[in-house]
């Protein structure tokens, strides 16, 4: 083809000049990896000859060509797909004449979407940046998502004869005698064909509501079809349940002490307790705190450790009408200040050998066990009732961004629902054995007791000493014929690595508080349930089962929603997002907290209206995570929105690098952070990635997991630090703590090995490229690259210096596959044209390095005067 292209040249040139465009975060079906295959599909579709005419008539309201409106809609599709605002892609555009004369060309288009124009402006603005500057020549350039208008969808390939790696997704259009024809090719490494159908599907959306109001948003334009708002606004949410919401949670218990008084309710710590016992006791506990003066709505502090006498103070405290406070022991002091003073609670609920530490806090103080004599002397009837379901249950107390902690108030209506839930969905009976793995002081502990105590299931506490350590505690699971059991996710993954007999009690393990990384092996005597919720939904806001099998590439869902709650995954502009596409986890229904306790401005800021309820007063939480849509409903947790970083202009999600790192089977447990670093090797507030890993007893070596991601992530998202440690720090409550990881050292470490000097011109050139761009000196011809501090950017600069050097043309990936000198050289040897080339360019390399500045200049005038 000779003919002149119509260029669409970058709106900021300078933006992209001697810089690669940070990738778009286009949303995959399986992880994108470094090295991927050629094989591509295709999607194909017409537009209508109305829908074309329209969107004619609006280019020439504008005076633009189709072409340039269809590729500024291509390019709002991918801003609302990722999320970015700059967006660049390859763009191939026939100018109007026979396309056999023309000259196919790929030119860099960059658009910038930031403050959510009318569209009309937009496309100003995208043909405004066409008549910019004449087209600079981009044919090496390889794009990551390329738009074509004009020709063939199979020419648009072919560039001077060859025919480059395929892009990961590719728009073709071409004008024929029924229309508008369209081709959407795709990576199949990447993408189900369904995904792109749905792609195409929201492209001609974006194109209908545009061509009906074009000065709309560009945010706010219509993206998802009449069905799909259906599905995932409706169907997916279609969870309303009639619960009996009448009694309360503590006329449920007193009902099972009625009937079952002599059944085993609590048991830990050697000590025994019938639900007649509890009843009796709690109902004491009740009338002492009404003597007190509690009535609704008062807050009672409890300051004690797991123990049947715990469930008494915290059982008698809902009887009386109060809402309890619960408050860890493990807590600083400092802090636990901090929240009484916060919570105004006038009572505490403590015991002897903890209450010195609430001598400076002003509240009345009652030691349940030494001051029982008196609160023995109380009656043990059922007090009147005197709450409502919108009365408050209990204030928990969560980690604040501010570092002060909040409290999240969360009343009864919403207690009941998840009791009812539970005991419906796992079909709990009084046969059933479960467990208290959780301090008071977390919401766990909410969801480990209450369903069970109000059916007549037995509760067992397990010993400080083992319910962290994962071999202990399976054997005491076993040894207690424990049948249902709570573990944080960490604790639930190293037990699902254990040997288990081939049957047991134990028919559920249900986990959450973290991304499950995991799948159970199918040997598993046990069903094991995935959930997620935060304590502002009172615990529980979805649940799943995680089957053996399973698609590798992601990790276990969330689940569904529980009855009675609804869960939305929304834009920045609160728009549900497509099938696939990531977005803020949002969640209303009957468990919603009332709010943050005498925090009003807080709770307006995350609890917010409703907009897809028609109830009055309905509420959304917006939750900080990020989460998608997987094809049937399920939900897939992708970590907290400040677990994604920022690498070098890179966006990482941290919990994908985790997930990868998790399927090596030498690998236990693992965590990724990206870590700032400050020196002169890699400039002020460098990132890097650090990953904390947990081995197996055949753990691999830093070089054998830096291989084993190279095969399956992009080389920016592999980590520059690997820090193995025995176990990763938890919270109390059984999450992985962040703060508690070390902080790397990410200077160089002394060399361990011999230094080898180079044997060679070659690998004293290699050798001196890695020393100019990492600033280490000296460096062995064995030294591993990225141990002496290299990272994806400065491979970058190494292989650069190559292809200047040698005319070698170098994938950066080549320095994580052959990360010494002496590799390296080997490497540029087999991949060079002209044999011996290499080695002979190394020679004069090195004989101008020996050169003096005299002796340089000279062989310089002698070159230029033959």
């Amino acid at each position: 083809m000779t003919n002149k292209m119509t260029a669409v040249p970058s709106h900021d040139p300078n933006r992209l000049a001697g810089a690669k465009p940070p990738p778009l975060a286009l949303p995959t079906d399986r992880p994108r990896t470094e090295v991927r295959s050629a094989t591509v599909a295709t999607v194909s579709f017409t537009l209508s000859n109305m829908l074309t005419a329209s969107l004619e008539q609006l280019g020439h309201q504008e005076s633009v060509s189709l072409a340039t409106t269809l590729l500024a809609v291509f390019q709002l599709l991918l801003y609302r797909y990722t999320g970015q605002e700059q967006i660049v892609i390859g763009t191939c555009i026939a100018a109007e004449g026979d396309p056999a004369t023309t000259d196919a060309g790929w030119w860099s288009h960059q658009l910038d979407l930031t403050g959510n124009p009318p569209f009309r402006q937009l496309l100003r603005h995208v043909d405004a940046a066409a008549n910019e500057q004449a087209a600079s020549d981009e044919h090496d350039q390889q794009f990551q998502v390329r738009f074509a208008y004009g020709f063939a969808p199979t020419s648009v390939y072919i560039v001077e004869g060859q025919k480059p790696s395929p892009a990961e997704l590719m728009l073709s259009l071409s004008v024929t005698g029924e229309g508008l024809l369209g081709h959407c090719m795709y990576s199949t490494d990447l993408f189900k064909a369904s995904t792109i159908a749905r792609f195409v599907a929201h492209w001609q959306m974006l194109l209908s509501g545009i061509a009906s109001n074009p000065d709309t948003p560009v945010a706010s334009l219509p993206l998802l079809t009449t069905a799909e708002y259906q599905q995932i606004l409706r169907d997916w949410n279609a969870t309303a349940t009639a619960y009996p919401y009448s009694p309360f949670l503590p006329e449920l218990v007193a009902r099972v002490a009625h009937q079952l008084p002599d059944k085993i309710a609590l048991e830990g710590g050697g000590e025994q307790l019938t639900y007649g016992e509890l009843d009796r006791r709690a109902n004491q506990v009740a009338h002492y705190l009404r003597q007190l003066g509690v009535t609704p709505e008062t807050h009672v502090a409890v300051y004690m450790y797991r123990a049947p006498t715990l469930v008494i103070g915290l059982l008698g405290i809902l009887k009386a009408g109060a809402a309890y406070v619960p408050l860890d022991p493990n807590d600083p002091q400092e802090r636990l200040q901090w929240m009484l003073d916060d919570a105004r609670a006038p009572i505490i609920l403590t015991e002897q050998a903890l209450a010195s530490r609430l001598s400076a806090c002003g509240d009345q103080v009652v030691c349940l066990d030494r001051d029982w004599p008196l609160i023995a002397g109380q009656p043990t009837t059922e007090l009147d009732n005197r709450v409502t379901e919108q009365h408050l249950a209990y204030v928990i107390y969560t980690s604040g961004s501010t570092g002060t902690p909040k409290g999240v108030a969360v009343t009864h209506h919403g207690l009941l629902n998840l009791v009812l839930w539970h005991q419906q969905a796992f079909a709990i009976t009084p046969h059933d054995r479960a467990t208290l793995l959780a301090g008071s002081g977390f919401d766990a502990a909410v969801w480990e007791l209450w369903p069970y105590l109000a059916m007549g299931a037995t509760v067992a506490i397990p010993p400080d000493e083992i319910r962290a350590a994962a071999p202990q505690l399976r054997a005491w699971l076993l040894a207690q014929a424990i049948t249902v059991s709570f573990l944080p996710t960490p604790l639930a993954e190293q037990l699902l690595m254990l040997e288990w007999p081939t049957t047991s009690s134990l028919r559920l393990v249900l986990t959450g508080g973290d991304k499950l990384l995991q799948y159970p092996p199918p040997t598993l005597p046990f069903a094991l349930i995935n959930n997620y919720g935060p304590t502002e939904n009172t615990v529980v806001s979805t649940s799943g089962s995680v089957l053996p099998t399973h698609e590798a590439a992601m990790a276990p869902s969330i689940g569904r929603p529980i009855t009675n709650t609804q869960v939305y995954v929304l834009d920045h502009e609160l728009q549900p997002v497509p099938v696939g596409v990531p977005g803020d986890l949002y969640v209303s229904g009957h468990g919603l907290a009332r709010g943050y306790l005498h925090h009003p401005a807080l709770t307006a800021e995350k609890f917010i209206p409703n907009p897809f309820s028609d109830h009055p007063g309905s509420r959304l939480y917006h939750t900080g995570d990020l989460a998608r849509y997987l094809p049937y409903g399920q939900i897939e947790f992708l970590g907290r929105s400040d677990h994604q970083v920022k690498v070098r202009g890179f966006r990482i999600e941290l919990g994908e690098i985790e997930a990868v790192l998790h399927h090596h089977p030498g690998v236990r447990s693992v965590v990724v952070l990206a870590v700032e670093h400050a020196a002169p090797v890699v400039g002020p507030a460098d990132k890097r990635l650090v990953a904390y890993i947990v081995g197996t007893e055949d753990a691999p070596s830093a070089g054998e997991l830096r291989s084993w991601l190279n095969a399956r992530l992009p080389s920016y998202m592999l980590p520059a630090v690997f820090v193995f440690l025995d176990a990763l720090p938890l919270t109390s409550n059984g999450k992985v703590d962040r703060r508690a990881l070390p902080m790397p050292s990410l200077a160089v470490e002394p060399r361990e090995r011999t230094f080898i000097a180079p044997r060679t011109p070659l690998e004293e050139i290699v050798a001196g490229f890695w020393s100019d761009v990492l600033g280490v000196t000296p460096v062995s011809i064995d030294d591993n690259f990225f141990e002496l501090g290299g990272h994806s950017l400065l491979a970058t600069q190494v292989t650069s210096r190559i292809s200047q050097a040698f005319r070698l043309a170098l994938p950066v990936r080549i320095l994580f596959e052959a990360p010494t000198v002496t590799s390296l050289a080997q490497q540029m040897i087999a991949a060079e044209v002209k044999p011996g080339q290499t080695t002979k360019i190394a020679v004069i390399l090195h004989q101008i390095k020996q050169m003096s500045s005299a002796e340089r200049q000279q062989t310089l005038q002698h070159v230029k005067t033959k």
